[in-house]
């Protein structure tokens, strides 16, 4: 491993493990077990809240001046101006929530067990309208997981992929045109960003585990039957 470099203690959170990270405006946040925790450049480590935690990956999207979680179902907002963190009452949302996401000034959130997601008010993760909301119905079966990324949603079933744009129409967002994509994903935390595309293990009709490359609205194959 020469000349790699070795490992340190940078910080140590309070409670553990870590569930999940973000950085905004050069400010680092994460999740570790129950709290919301800021860690500054010297390692130390503040808890602004409590979540709740069922031991899974937390979900978070950044705004301007405000970040979005998801936690074992429940949502929570930090505004990073008033360092104040709330969490958001059971009624805001239609369901239980499973990821959350941020286009072009509005925070997206995707209920668990369906086809539905919801997004906020413009440049405002606290107030949610019940009457904005989508249900993604160009494949059968729930959304199993969402991404977003170059000013689109990604929404991946278990064999099929649709991806949806900010149309500025009355329906706020809409399916891209070509941007149906005959592959699914198998791990729903798996989608990365990477050399300016999207990765993730997914399949189709034919079986599972298979890591595509989005190339365009075209799914390639990256990984080999070894993997």
């Amino acid at each position: 491993l020469y000349p790699t470099g070795g490992l340190e203690v940078f910080s140590n959170l309070t409670d553990t493990p870590v569930r999940g990270s973000i950085i905004i405006n050069d400010r680092y946040f994460a999740v570790g077990g129950s709290r919301f925790y800021e860690v500054d450049s010297a390692g130390t480590k503040t808890s602004f809240g409590l979540l709740l935690n069922d031991s899974k990956l937390v979900s978070m999207a950044g705004g301007t001046t405000q970040i979005l979680i998801a936690s074992a179902g429940a949502c929570y907002v930090f505004d990073i101006t008033s360092n104040t963190f709330t969490a958001l009452v059971g009624g805001t949302f239609l369901g239980q929530i499973s990821q959350v996401g941020y286009i072009d000034g509005f925070f997206i959130a995707l209920l668990k067990n369906s086809n539905q997601f919801q997004w906020s008010s413009l440049l405002d993760a606290t107030v949610w309208d019940p009457l904005d909301t989508q249900k993604v119905s160009v494949f059968t079966g729930n959304v199993l997981s969402m991404m977003i990324d170059n000013r689109e949603i990604w929404f991946w079933g278990e064999r099929q992929t649709q991806v949806y744009y900010d149309s500025g129409s009355l329906s706020v967002f809409d399916i891209v045109p070509g941007g149906f994509i005959e592959a699914g994903i198998f791990a729903p935390n798996s989608p990365v960003r990477l050399d300016n595309s999207i990765l993730w293990l997914g399949g189709d009709e034919r079986g599972a585990g298979v890591v595509w490359r989005a190339q365009g609205y075209t799914p390639q194959r990256v990984s080999n039957h070894a993997i």
